[in-house]
């Protein structure tokens, strides 16, 4: 069965739930990978945040469907979708590929300011993300 408008604010909430766990995942995950904590290498911490993204995703397309939103024509949805690639490349070097402290640190910052962007752009529903917030000239 296909959702509909009713269904939007229990599928947003759920979508705010999954960016909150999303979000506090990877820094926790991060902190582990730094210290070499065993549980950064445990099955279930590698499983969850799949998981959770699959729930984030597909909420995220529900309200989406039901906001009528395409990221073709909805700029500030484009901006989303591509910080949110930039976010998955980044983490996925912070946490796994990066060799040196210096390269995970540098993938962590690169990550915590896509996601700044993306929640940015979500709050403002503008492609300057926090800039549309300070200007009333912003477009997007």
């Amino acid at each position: 069965m296909l959702a509909t408008a009713a269904d939007y604010p229990w599928i947003k909430q759920l979508h705010l739930t999954a960016v909150t766990l999303s979000l506090s995942g990877f820094l926790l995950r991060f902190a582990w990978r730094l210290h070499a904590h065993p549980y950064g290498s445990k099955r279930l911490t590698r499983l969850l945040p799949h998981i959770n993204d699959t729930v984030l995703l597909l909420s995220g397309l529900a309200m989406g469907y039901l906001g009528q939103l395409n990221p073709l024509t909805t700029p500030w949805l484009a901006a989303k979708l591509f910080w949110l690639v930039v976010y998955i490349i980044a983490g996925s070097y912070a946490l796994k590929r990066c060799p040196t402290r210096r390269c995970q640190w540098r993938a962590f910052g690169v990550a915590v300011v896509a996601a700044l962007l993306i929640l940015g752009s979500a709050i403002s529903h503008s492609a300057w993300s926090w800039l549309a917030l300070f200007s009333s000239t912003a477009c997007c």
